[in-house]
């Protein structure tokens, strides 16, 4: 009895995270593409200006744009801002591993 009760509490815990960020009306501008001061090191690339959500005050953050360590045989795919039930939620930006066949389609916008 104790493990379908522990699996439900499991459960309503991982929807109330996905449910945690809120949807906005209207999808805010995208940040204007910036370009670093300096080059990255090797190794890094740079990832422009976006959103992230924070879950102490409830709002969406600007980031400002940042050199990120790159990951082997991984392309980086840019945040975005995706509309689901006339909210705009943003996507956070990650990396995909390469296929030997190519990239998986599925994550990009």
């Amino acid at each position: 009895m104790k493990v379908p009760i522990l699996l439900f509490i499991l459960t309503i815990g991982l929807f109330a995270h996905a449910e945690a960020q809120q949807g906005l009306s209207q999808r805010p501008a995208y940040p204007q593409a910036s370009r670093p001061l300096l080059s990255c090191e090797p190794g890094y690339i740079w990832v422009d200006a976006s959103w992230r959500w924070d879950s102490a005050t409830e709002v969406y953050l600007y980031q400002e744009g940042h050199c990120i360590k790159c990951k082997r045989n991984h392309i980086y795919i840019p945040g975005f801002w995706k509309r689901r039930q006339h909210k705009w939620f943003w996507v956070q930006g990650e990396w995909i591993k390469l296929k030997s066949s190519g990239i998986s389609r599925s994550r990009i916008p």
